[in-house]
């Protein structure tokens, strides 16, 4: 669903229950896009969550700050 900066303002409430329902929400202003409302847990839907952070530091390598070990880490975690 797309919706203008003046009526999103109106509607907040209303879209943040939408959102809340699945739905995406993207704001624009003068047509163009500038903002996505999306539910938290749809944006964090993609991780596993503390358990997968918590095994990252555990396996840990004692050269951690290595490049191999940084490329290693940013792959985990998807980081670009």
């Amino acid at each position: 669903m797309e919706i203008g900066v003046k009526q999103a303002k109106i509607d907040l409430s209303k879209l943040i229950e939408r959102v809340r329902a699945g739905e995406a929400v993207t704001i624009t202003n003068n047509g163009e896009p500038v903002a996505k409302l999306i539910a938290i847990r749809a944006a964090n839907r993609r991780e596993k969550g503390y358990g997968r952070l918590r095994e990252l530091l555990r396996d840990l390598p004692d050269d951690w700050d290595s490049p191999a070990a940084k490329a290693k880490t940013n792959a985990l975690l998807r980081i670009d």
